[in-house]
């Protein structure tokens, strides 16, 4: 009998939890859906999920029988104060048209639909001509004009210290060195304190995948935005477009209005510096998620390294990244950090 009732139970139990999770995870399913036929006010639509980036965020690209569309969708019902700056840098960039057009946000501010850039990111080189280098830096001179937020982001040095303690368990590399890593950038941000700059409204992943160029210049996931030195978003960019000693003039004398002054340019390449070290650690955490998402890859700690220039070209053209691509990356960061 007792144990008649404890089937019973549990059966019920199972059922609850069953008919939860279905509710749960249709209920997810359909907001995509919901938020579409809420803005467009119509059934006739097709949409699917967006890959190739690295951001938590779900992207999905809706298209009705006119126009083509991009709905951002948070994963946490919960938002922080770090999708509150997002969302705010998002609206603002769309107003002064840095950013693509903010058409409807949720209540919850969870889901945003923006207009669709019907075009490739720019390439490597095409950001390394000197007409588009002009258009970049201006810009990033009007994102950065933008109206400062409550909330001014979390630091790239806090970032450092929570992805230190993820990345000294894996070992995937010796423990001096990201050890050192974490040191440098705090030394190299002690020296940046030093200096005095404002506090802008950085776009924080300048990469080749974030920024479109055609009659105007279009930047998409502000996820890292945060308030602090102009020159972050400078340095950020030239490292990753691979630009010349000239191009990185050109690039400070457009923002600038005026030549660099020696004391602007130590200050850039502090900022350099400190990419650099904070990259050695986030390119041993990427590696270590491709591993875990793809257990048949086998690193090779010894594997040659190629140039900058190819590493970065790999990552503009959409190139698959693997596990090998992430730790050579960190490896090679971890050198021009020293």
């Amino acid at each position: 009998m007792k144990f008649k009732i404890f089937i019973t139970i549990l059966s019920c139990f199972s059922l609850f939890v069953y008919l939860q999770f279905f509710q749960k995870t249709d209920h997810h399913e359909s907001i995509p859906e919901k938020v579409i036929k809420e803005y467009l006010k119509t059934n006739e639509f097709q949409i699917k999920e967006l890959k190739g980036g690295l951001s938590a965020t779900l992207l999905y690209k809706v298209d009705t029988k006119t126009d083509s569309y991009v709905l951002r969708m948070h994963q946490s019902e919960i938002l922080g104060d770090q999708d509150s700056l997002e969302l705010y840098a998002l609206i603002e960039g769309a107003k002064a048209g840095i950013s693509p057009k903010v058409l409807y946000v949720s209540s919850d501010k969870r889901a945003v639909l923006m207009e669709y850039i019907n075009q490739k990111t720019v390439s490597i080189e095409q950001a390394t001509l000197d007409e588009n280098i002009v258009k970049i830096a201006n810009a990033i001179k009007v994102a950065h004009q933008m109206k400062g937020h409550k909330i001014s982001g979390e630091t790239l040095l806090s970032k450092a210290e929570r992805t230190y303690k993820k990345v000294i368990r894996d070992q995937l590399a010796p423990e001096a060195e990201i050890t050192e890593a974490l040191h440098l950038i705090k030394d190299y941000s002690q020296a940046l304190s030093l200096h005095e700059y404002p506090k802008v409204h950085n776009h924080g992943d300048l990469n080749p995948r974030n920024i479109f160029i055609s009659d105007r210049v279009v930047f998409i996931d502000w996820a890292e935005t945060t308030l602090t030195d102009p020159f972050s978003d400078l340095s950020y960019l030239s490292l990753n477009m691979d630009y010349t000693p000239s191009q990185e003039e050109l690039l400070l004398i457009t923002y600038l209005n005026r030549d660099p002054t020696p004391k602007e340019w130590e200050r850039y390449e502090l900022q350099k510096k400190i990419h650099h070290a904070f990259w050695s650690l986030t390119d041993l955490y990427l590696a270590d998620a491709e591993l875990k998402k793809h257990p048949e890859q086998i690193l090779d700690k010894n594997h040659p390294l190629e140039n900058w220039q190819t590493y970065r070209k790999n990552f503009a053209n959409g190139s698959e990244l693997t596990a090998q691509y992430f730790y050579d990356r960190s490896r090679l960061n971890y050198q021009f950090a020293l």
